[in-house]
């Protein structure tokens, strides 16, 4: 159960489940002209406490077409917002041609 009031909150949250599975993450790493709230790897992760699915779809579409990004997966507290986001990718997880996943996280 995450307990995450801002999306920082929810990135020290994210980030200490990282470490404990052994994940080798950067927090805010440096993306062009943007930011990466997590970068696994090659794997995006962006983290949505709130927002509109639009507006998140397009961020990560941005994140999608970088070709230094191979995946996209946007976490959510948000059950309206998963649900307004995996509607409107449509097609098999994929965003950009690239493998996009939204997992929503359970709050209290």
């Amino acid at each position: 159960i995450y307990r995450a009031i801002n999306e920082s909150q929810l990135q020290d949250q994210v980030s200490q489940v990282l470490t404990q599975a052994g994940l080798d993450h950067r927090r805010e790493a440096i993306a062009g002209s943007g930011r990466y709230d997590i970068l696994v790897g090659r794997i995006v992760i962006e983290l949505k406490v709130k927002g509109s699915a639009n507006t998140v779809e397009r961020q990560a579409m941005r994140y999608a077409q970088m070709p230094e990004v191979d995946a996209v997966v946007v976490v959510t507290t948000s059950q309206r917002l998963a649900a307004s986001l995996t509607g409107h990718t449509g097609t098999a997880n994929m965003l950009g041609g690239k493998p996009f996943h939204v997992i929503t996280l359970r709050t209290t």
